[in-house]
Protein backbone atom coordinates (compact mmCIF):
# COMPACT_ATOMS: atom_id res chain seq x y z
CA UNK A 1 0.00 0.00 0.00
CA UNK A 2 1.05 3.58 -0.93
CA UNK A 3 2.98 5.55 2.32
CA UNK A 4 1.78 8.91 3.06
CA UNK A 5 2.97 11.48 5.88
CA UNK A 6 2.27 11.64 9.14
CA UNK A 7 0.01 15.41 8.95
CA UNK A 8 -2.32 12.39 5.70
CA UNK A 9 -2.21 9.63 8.36
CA UNK A 10 -3.52 11.95 10.94
CA UNK A 11 -6.06 13.03 8.76
CA UNK A 12 -6.60 9.62 8.05
CA UNK A 13 -6.68 8.29 11.37
CA UNK A 14 -9.49 11.23 12.43
CA UNK A 15 -7.58 12.14 15.28
CA UNK A 16 -5.17 14.94 16.86
CA UNK A 17 -1.89 15.34 16.26
CA UNK A 18 -1.17 15.04 19.95
CA UNK A 19 -2.84 12.07 20.74
CA UNK A 20 -2.08 10.13 17.39
CA UNK A 21 1.72 10.55 18.61
CA UNK A 22 1.56 9.95 22.15
CA UNK A 23 -0.90 7.15 21.71
CA UNK A 24 0.72 5.38 18.46
CA UNK A 25 3.42 6.45 17.03
CA UNK A 26 5.74 7.07 20.77
CA UNK A 27 4.11 3.45 21.87
CA UNK A 28 4.94 1.87 18.46
CA UNK A 29 1.35 1.06 17.72
CA UNK A 30 1.91 2.42 14.06
CA UNK A 31 5.34 1.75 12.35
CA UNK A 32 6.98 4.89 11.25
CA UNK A 33 9.30 4.14 8.19
CA UNK A 34 11.75 6.98 6.93
CA UNK A 35 12.43 6.70 3.78
CA UNK A 36 13.43 10.21 2.62
CA UNK A 37 15.99 10.81 5.05
CA UNK A 38 14.10 13.28 8.30
CA UNK A 39 11.03 12.43 6.75
CA UNK A 40 8.41 10.00 8.57
CA UNK A 41 6.23 8.25 6.49
CA UNK A 42 3.39 5.67 7.56
CA UNK A 43 2.11 2.98 5.31
CA UNK A 44 -1.75 2.94 4.54
CA UNK A 45 -2.05 0.05 5.56
CA UNK A 46 -0.31 0.58 9.32
CA UNK A 47 -3.73 3.04 9.54
CA UNK A 48 -6.13 0.55 8.52
CA UNK A 49 -4.77 -2.50 10.92
CA UNK A 50 -4.98 0.38 13.40
CA UNK A 51 -7.98 2.14 13.05
CA UNK A 52 -9.99 -0.09 10.74
CA UNK A 53 -10.90 2.37 8.04
CA UNK A 54 -9.97 5.39 6.58
CA UNK A 55 -11.17 8.98 7.39
CA UNK A 56 -11.20 9.30 3.85
CA UNK A 57 -13.30 6.61 2.71
CA UNK A 58 -15.85 7.70 4.85
CA UNK A 59 -15.62 11.17 3.67
CA UNK A 60 -15.96 10.05 -0.09
CA UNK A 61 -19.29 7.82 1.07
CA UNK A 62 -20.88 10.53 2.63
CA UNK A 63 -20.26 12.99 -0.92
CA UNK A 64 -21.92 9.79 -3.10
CA UNK A 65 -25.20 9.92 -0.22
CA UNK A 66 -25.24 13.89 0.04
CA UNK A 67 -25.69 15.50 -3.66
CA UNK A 68 -25.07 19.22 -3.07
CA UNK A 69 -27.43 20.56 -5.39
CA UNK A 70 -28.25 24.60 -5.21
CA UNK A 71 -32.06 25.29 -6.65
CA UNK A 72 -32.83 29.04 -7.00
CA UNK A 73 -35.92 29.65 -7.78
CA UNK A 74 -38.70 33.24 -7.81
CA UNK A 75 -39.32 32.59 -3.65
CA UNK A 76 -35.24 32.28 -3.15
CA UNK A 77 -34.66 35.17 -5.42
CA UNK A 78 -37.05 37.38 -4.03
CA UNK A 79 -35.75 36.42 -0.23
CA UNK A 80 -32.04 36.81 -1.35
CA UNK A 81 -32.88 40.69 -2.47
CA UNK A 82 -35.13 41.16 0.68
CA UNK A 83 -31.77 40.06 2.62
CA UNK A 84 -29.69 42.36 1.16
CA UNK A 85 -32.11 45.28 1.02
CA UNK A 86 -32.28 45.16 5.12
CA UNK A 87 -28.70 44.02 5.17
CA UNK A 88 -28.34 47.40 3.26
CA UNK A 89 -30.41 49.20 5.89
CA UNK A 90 -28.87 48.09 8.96
CA UNK A 91 -25.53 49.12 7.46
CA UNK A 92 -27.53 52.42 7.05
CA UNK A 93 -28.09 52.47 10.54
CA UNK A 94 -24.98 51.36 12.34
CA UNK A 95 -23.09 54.52 10.31
CA UNK A 96 -25.86 56.79 11.25
CA UNK A 97 -25.78 55.44 15.03
CA UNK A 98 -21.57 55.65 14.73
CA UNK A 99 -22.14 59.45 13.52
CA UNK A 100 -24.04 60.33 16.39
CA UNK A 101 -21.64 59.06 18.95
CA UNK A 102 -19.22 60.56 17.42
CA UNK A 103 -21.41 64.31 17.44
CA UNK A 104 -21.91 63.31 21.46
CA UNK A 105 -18.12 62.43 22.21
CA UNK A 106 -17.44 66.10 20.54
CA UNK A 107 -20.17 68.05 21.93
CA UNK A 108 -18.87 65.95 25.67
CA UNK A 109 -15.16 67.37 25.27
CA UNK A 110 -16.34 70.94 24.18
CA UNK A 111 -18.63 70.38 27.63
CA UNK A 112 -15.69 69.24 29.77
CA UNK A 113 -13.53 72.08 28.01
CA UNK A 114 -15.93 74.63 28.99
CA UNK A 115 -16.48 73.50 32.46
CA UNK A 116 -12.66 73.60 32.94
CA UNK A 117 -12.66 77.31 31.66
CA UNK A 118 -15.58 78.33 34.26
CA UNK A 119 -13.72 76.30 36.90
CA UNK A 120 -10.49 78.66 36.07
CA UNK A 121 -12.83 81.08 36.14
CA UNK A 122 -14.30 80.82 39.43
CA UNK A 123 -10.70 80.28 41.31
CA UNK A 124 -9.96 83.61 39.49
CA UNK A 125 -12.68 85.33 40.83
CA UNK A 126 -12.16 83.58 44.56
CA UNK A 127 -8.96 85.23 44.37
CA UNK A 128 -9.55 88.49 43.58
CA UNK A 129 -12.42 88.04 46.21
CA UNK A 130 -9.80 87.39 48.72
CA UNK A 131 -7.59 90.03 48.21
CA UNK A 132 -10.14 92.18 48.08
CA UNK A 133 -11.04 91.70 51.83
CA UNK A 134 -7.09 91.23 52.31
CA UNK A 135 -7.39 94.97 50.76
CA UNK A 136 -10.60 96.03 53.02
CA UNK A 137 -9.02 94.86 55.96
CA UNK A 138 -5.83 96.35 56.27
CA UNK A 139 -7.64 99.59 55.23
CA UNK A 140 -9.58 99.39 58.25
CA UNK A 141 -6.75 97.73 60.71
CA UNK A 142 -4.75 101.79 59.32
CA UNK A 143 -8.23 103.47 60.25
CA UNK A 144 -8.86 101.73 63.63
CA UNK A 145 -5.01 102.79 64.53
CA UNK A 146 -5.24 105.96 63.70
CA UNK A 147 -7.95 106.16 65.97
CA UNK A 148 -6.83 104.24 68.93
Amino acid sequence: MPEVSISKAIKMAGISRQHFYDAYINTGKITVNRSIPKRPVIDTSEILRVFGRLSEDRQQEDNKKMPIVFKTDEATNTEIERLRAENFGLKSLVEEKNTRILEKDLEIERQRERISSLEIRYDRLLEDKESKIKTNSSYWQKIKSIFS
